[in-house]
């Protein structure tokens, strides 16, 4: 439960930040740009083209279903040792 509270949570906040006329996409390629224009680190680079395409969503999915199989897990196990 505070995965999924969290992490709406997080989303929420970070909506708050989006301008009404910018998609997600735009806006992250500005910030990303403006954050890694002085630096040269090529590492840096390669984390802000990441962070730009990154599917908040699909982490989010993938999380859950983690959350959903360890409690299936703990199900068939207490089933199976009664």
């Amino acid at each position: 439960m505070s995965y999924v509270l969290g992490a709406a949570a997080q989303y929420v906040e970070g909506a708050r930040h989006l301008p009404d006329d910018v998609d997600r996409e735009s806006y992250l390629k500005l910030r990303m740009g403006e954050l890694v224009q002085d630096d040269t680190d090529p590492i840096m680079q390669q984390i802000a083209d990441q962070l730009v395409s990154h599917d908040d969503r699909g982490q989010f999915l993938a999380g859950v279903d983690i959350f959903l199989r360890g409690i299936e897990q703990q199900v068939a196990t207490r089933r199976s040792h009664p």
